[in-house]
């Protein structure tokens, strides 16, 4: 199957595993429309793929603050995390409460297995973000596709 780079219709973008994030460091992004976010199949577990905003500058990994980053997060150690988030800051992420809104999130890398998240809260999405994040995340599925089968 030959990949096309369809990426460069919407601009440039990093691609950012958090496993690649070093142990104690803390790492901030504004998930777009993160309920869109498509889960998919890598290796032997699941990922959930967000189009993502970096929050702040991330010198190890190279990012900077508002650089477009494709975040592929584990799907059940962001679960894991969420579950341990206090009840202040989950009741207003809920699907119900922040579909079509983005969410600001903050992590923090524990160990080699797991991250915790230390902050979320929702967003008002810009124009642009919901413009982009139809075609990321379609992007996504498309080179994707098959894979989930």
């Amino acid at each position: 199957m030959e990949m096309i780079n369809a990426h460069e219709l919407v601009g440039c973008f990093q691609t950012v595993y958090w496993n690649e994030w070093k142990i104690k460091s803390t790492v901030e992004f504004e998930l777009v429309d993160a309920f869109k976010a498509p889960v998919l199949k890598e290796g032997n577990g699941l990922y959930q793929v967000y189009y993502a905003i970096c929050g702040k500058d991330y010198p190890p990994l190279g990012m900077k603050a508002g650089d477009n980053i494709f975040l592929h997060i584990a799907y059940r150690a962001l679960l894991k995390a969420l579950f341990k988030l206090p009840v202040e800051f989950k009741a207003a992420c809920l699907k119900e409460n922040a579909d079509g809104k983005n969410i600001f999130i903050k992590f923090q890398r524990t160990n080699e297995t797991s991250f915790t998240v230390l902050y979320q809260e929702p967003r008002e999405p810009t124009a642009e973000h919901i413009a982009n994040s139809k075609r990321y995340y379609e992007i996504i599925k498309s080179e994707h596709a098959g894979q989930n089968e």
